[in-house]
């Protein structure tokens, strides 16, 4: 009898807005870096996971999707997540929003969700500031893959 699950469990970190840019730079040469802006209260967001997740599993060699939430409570956001039944990490924005979007590009005026796309040399591919399709996700990152 198996008494305990293999499935990975979800996992929320806190980030500030220094620490997505040193993700984002971490993964420069080596992946294409997708940050993906997001709470449990924007349907949109949560209607656009799970592709997201898709194509990190699919590019995994290419392709880093980062999370980060704008929840209100990170018990929350896991409880969420778990519920869900994803298999993700998010990070949990720990500064305040207005500190946090100070940081962020221009593009970005606070409204979710919002997705950054970086080539793997660092440069921005893509602001999007509306959901996307899977198909849409998809596109961008095989141009990003077939360009490099």
């Amino acid at each position: 009898m198996l008494l305990a699950s293999c499935a990975k469990q979800p996992i929320i970190q806190d980030i500030d807005s220094n620490g997505v840019w040193n993700k984002i730079t971490e993964q420069k040469g080596e992946k294409i870096v997708l940050v993906n802006f997001w709470a449990t209260w924007c349907a949109p967001c949560v209607e656009e996971i799970p592709a997201l997740l898709k194509l990190q599993e699919i590019y995994k060699n290419d392709l880093t999707v980062i999370f980060v939430s704008f929840d209100f409570d990170r018990k929350s956001t896991l409880h969420f997540v778990e519920k869900k039944g994803w298999d993700m990490r998010s990070y949990f924005n720990a500064e305040s929003d207005k500190t946090f979007l100070a940081n962020m590009p221009d593009e970005w005026s606070g409204a979710m969700p919002f997705t950054m796309v970086y080539n793997k040399d660092g440069s921005i591919l893509e602001y999007l500031t509306t959901k996307e399709s899977y198909e849409y996700f998809d596109s961008i990152i095989k141009k990003s893959i077939n360009n490099q």
